[in-house]
Parts: structure tokens; sequence; C-alpha cells
């Protein structure tokens, strides 16, 4: 009986669903299926001397459905992410969940509100990024503004979470911001080959004590990115204040610069970039250790992801990172590329080991390798090798012996097809 009531509303939905697509404009479903095969021996930490390595399989799942109509679209994409063998077999686990979920509305083509579960993801994702690399990504529940006249675009997100429907107080005890609030103002000058963006970004963090209190931090600055023949170039600076969730006064920033040489096969680029940390020699009660918010890390702080949550990542003592970057194509479909990084402390860190003494700057260094090659216009082959040579100062942070191998590789299959479209111009109908 159970059975066939589930078949019964399975028919009823595919009925409802055609009805729906018959009196639109457009829909569009489509998937994307990403296995990733690592191996792991140093990945995010030093690896300990004489232990083995990591090896397993992880996959990605997304089906999303799109539809529009005059001013409207709806767009859902469910996601399931597992290691393979993470779960028994023969038990039911329920594993899909809302990776975004948002419904946009057109105002005359000058404007649109988008609001429910949504990817938050602004030019180099320094900021504000999706967090693509990892399985799970990251999405947002909020609401977003945009207004775009010719050449200018300002964005205004909201974003105010509970762990449930209560009836009382808001009290949030999960590990996340308790509410979010951001501008973007961009201005495309020279034909498009010039981008000024300022952020303002301001999130308020709850601390975990038995009276909860929502402590606010701000950050802003620019963002510039230029283009002139064989040349590309990117500067940032941001400024941080408020307080931390130990009533700490915020007073830090983050200053990156990169040039590159492109052409139809090589791109070449050089950059630094500096986040500011607490100084232990001089501690004026301040917190000076800069934190980067929503990023994508993955994209610049190494493919070993040592640098992922900062200023965890370095004891609250800053970042320096320069780098070189160059990529080969020598065919259409295929990418090759290596980047070469050599980490410093952005300021002095305690030794716990040598008290009354510091760290050194300097880190380590580390080298990706990596290339892409696309068979199928919805099908990538990723592959890449990295290694870590770390100092000691690297190893009181990070843990780990720096005597030992520290290296990891991957291997990953990425599909995006085009399941079904439907379209249907709204005067016939």
């Amino acid at each position: 009986m159970e059975i066939y009531f589930k078949r019964k509303w399975l028919m009823l939905l595919l009925t409802v669903m055609s009805v729906s697509v018959s009196a639109q404009q457009k829909f569009e479903l489509s998937g994307e299926f990403r296995p990733r095969m690592e191996q792991r021996h140093g990945y995010r930490n030093l690896a300990p001397l004489n232990s083995k390595s990591a090896f397993f399989i992880s996959e990605r799942l997304r089906l999303n459905a799109m539809y529009s109509y005059k001013f409207i679209k709806l767009y859902v994409s469910l996601q399931d992410y597992r290691v393979w063998g993470n779960e028994e077999q023969v038990k039911n686990y329920g594993s899909f969940g809302l990776h975004e979920g948002w419904a946009e509305f057109n105002i005359k083509n000058i404007a649109s509100v988008k609001l429910g579960r949504q990817e938050i993801s602004y030019e180099d994702n320094r900021l504000l990024g999706n967090l693509d690399w990892a399985q799970q990504g990251r999405s947002h529940d909020g609401v977003v503004v945009k207004i775009q006249k010719k050449n200018t675009a300002l964005h205004l997100g909201g974003c105010f979470n509970q762990s449930g429907e209560q009836l009382i107080g808001t009290i949030y005890k999960l590990n996340n911001y308790k509410a979010l609030a951001y501008g973007w103002l961009n201005q495309k000058l020279d034909s498009g080959r010039t981008s000024l963006s300022l952020y303002a970004i301001t999130d308020g963090i709850p601390n975990k004590d038995s009276i909860p209190i929502t402590y606010f931090r701000f950050t802003a600055g620019p963002n510039a990115t230029m283009k002139y023949k064989h040349f590309n170039g990117n500067i940032g600076a941001y400024i941080q204040t408020g307080k931390t969730t130990a009533n700490k006064i915020i007073l830090s920033y983050f200053v990156n610069a990169y040039g590159e040489y492109t052409s139809s096969k090589v791109n070449v680029g050089l950059g630094y970039d500096y986040l500011s940390g607490n100084n232990a020699e001089k501690n004026n009660g301040k917190f000076q250790s800069f934190h980067t918010l929503y990023p994508t890390n993955h994209k610049y702080y190494g493919h070993m992801d040592f640098f992922l949550d900062i200023p965890a990542d370095t004891k609250n003592g800053g970042l320096q990172d320069l780098y070189v970057r160059g990529q080969y194509r020598p065919k259409p479909k295929g990418m090759l590329g290596l980047d070469a990084h050599y980490f410093f402390l952005g300021n002095k860190v305690s030794d716990l080991k040598n008290a009354g003494n510091y760290l050194k700057l300097p880190l380590g260094f580390e080298m990706d390798v990596y290339g892409s090659y696309k068979p199928l216009d919805f099908m990538s082959i990723n592959a890449g090798y990295s290694f870590m040579i770390a100092t000691s100062s690297m190893e009181a942070i990070k843990g780990g012996s720096r005597k030992a191998y520290n290296g990891w590789s991957f291997i990953m299959i990425t599909l995006k097809p085009s399941l079904f479209k439907y379209e249907k111009n709204s005067e016939n109908q």
C-alpha cells in the first residue's frame, strides 16, 4: 500500500511538472558528477615521520534545474557528497542536501532581487568565494539586491541565520556567522579593460558563552584589475576592524598585487600577498591578524591547503606569500601549469619550545604542478602533484615533521552534461 501511494504521488508530481513546462519560457535540467582520487602525506599539516599516506576517493553529484519565465528565475541544485565506502551497505542514509535553492525577480532590466540559498562569489574570491574546490562547496541563505546601469553594478546582500524555528530569542550555536551584510560596487572603465571595485562587508560571530553575544567585524577596501595588450594586473587592499569573540578590538589589513604576461599559449605571472598578524613581541592589546572571511583560498595559498583557515593556520601571525605562476596551453583543450610559493609569517610568533624567543619568519617552499584536458564539451580531466619543503617555523606552527616527505597528488574527472532543455516563446503561448 505504501509503495502504491508513493507511485501515485510520483505520477502526480510528473504531471504537474509537465503542465508547468508547457507554460514556461525556458526550462533546463543539468547535472554534475565529480569523482576525485587523492593521495595525502602532508596535506594541510606536515606529516609525522614514518607515517603512511592517506588514499581515498571522494565524489560530488549535483542535479540542477533552472526555470525562467518573463521576469522570474527559479534555480535548484541538489547535492550529494561522499567518500567511497563511508556508509555501511544495506542501510538507508539520507545524504542528499540542498546546495542552492533560490528565486530571482528582475525589475525592468535594471535591478533584480535574489533570495534563498545561493553561492555568493565575487571577482577573485579572496573575500567572498564559492569554495568550489571543496566537494561540498559553500552557499549562503540570504537575499541579494543587484542594480546594473551601463558599466556600473551595485550589489547589496544580507543573511541572518537561525538553527531552527525559535519560540523566543535568537540564540545561534552553530559554527557559522550569525549575520552577514555586504555591499559590492563595481565600475568598468576603458571599454571594460579596467575594473575598479569597492567591498564593504560586516559579519557577526556569536560567542559560545552561557550569555551569548554577537560580535561584529567590518572589512572594506578596493580591488582593481586591468588589461593592456599582453599584460594583466590586479591590486587589492583591505582593512578590518570591529571586535573578536574574545572582545578584543580588531585592527588588521591585507594587500595583494599580481602581474601577468599573457599570450595565446603562455601565461607567466608574479604575485605577492601580505596579511597582517599579531606581534608577539609588542602586544598592544589589539587583534592585528587579518581574517580572510569566506574565500576560496585553495586558488591562492598553495594547492596543499596549509593556509585554508587564516589566521588560525598561522597561529595569528599573519602570512606573506611570494609566488610565481606559469601556464602553458599546447592545444586549446589542454593546459599545463606550475605554481611556486615561498611562505613567510607576517609578524612575530612566540616559540613555545624556547621561552622568550620567536619563530623565524620563513615557513617553507611549495611547488604545485597541475594540468587539465577537455576531451568533450561537458567533460574535463584534472590532475596535479604538489610538495612542500618546510622550515622549523612551519613545523612549530603546523605540527608533524619537516624531515618527512610532504606531498599530495590528485586526479579528478568532472562531467557537466545538459540533460534536458525546453524553450517556448511567450508570444506563442
